[in-house]
């Protein structure tokens, strides 16, 4: 195997993985390697959910403590 090689032969990549790499233009191990994404999201710290800044793309987590149903007409059951 050298850097020509196609990424299905690297143990745990497979076919179908190689396929889906195939998409974005990977198609070597040489590829892979030096293949870097264009942004990346900074995962290190969240902010907590009362200073979520809005029309930004975020990512939050937290705990649902509760849901509640309450009945509307024709028998539908938003969440509210």
């Amino acid at each position: 195997m050298n850097l020509k090689s196609s990424l299905q032969y690297i143990k745990g990549i497979g076919e179908k993985h190689a396929k889906r790499l195939e998409k974005l233009s990977i198609k070597t191990i040489n590829d892979f390697i030096y293949y870097f994404p264009r942004q990346y999201d900074d995962r290190r710290t969240l902010p907590k959910l009362n200073k979520l800044p809005i029309g930004e793309n975020i990512q939050a987590h937290g705990r649902i403590l509760e849901i509640s149903e309450k009945k509307i007409k024709q028998n539908k059951c938003p969440l509210v």
